[in-house]
């Protein structure tokens, strides 16, 4: 499996991490496993590595992602940061879903600082 969850107590964040070529079905598993520890441990602020991510999911499938936040029932006051590496070509993408998801409501940001990016959720 490209990806694996779980819960960081020392921070009290979930931590998903990517590597290798995802693709929509993926990050629907992940976004059920991430709820479900998020909802165990009483935290709003996930980490997503992507810096090794391979992503395979097309723009409309990044297009559905909010939906399916709205479907799994995600807490709107969750935060999702998203750790990325600026120089691979998916950024672009990153950018474009980062973008998507504001405008739906959902607070998702990218970070290339993993220590930027915990505070951003700590905020929470």
């Amino acid at each position: 499996m490209p990806w694996h969850v779980k819960y960081l107590d020392d921070l009290q964040i979930i931590l998903v991490k990517n590597s290798g070529v995802l693709d929509y079905n993926d990050y629907k598993q992940q976004t059920i496993e991430a709820r479900k520890l998020a909802k165990q441990h009483k935290t709003h602020g996930t980490l997503v590595d992507d810096r090794e991510l391979i992503n395979n999911a097309s723009e409309f499938d990044l297009i559905d992602m909010p939906d399916l936040y709205d479907e799994l029932k995600v807490n709107p006051k969750s935060r999702i940061a998203i750790w990325v590496s600026k120089e691979k070509s998916s950024h672009k993408q990153f950018l474009f879903f980062e973008e998507i998801c504001s405008k739906r409501g959902w607070q998702v940001k990218l970070f290339e600082d993993r220590s930027a990016a915990i505070s951003w959720l700590k905020q929470a």
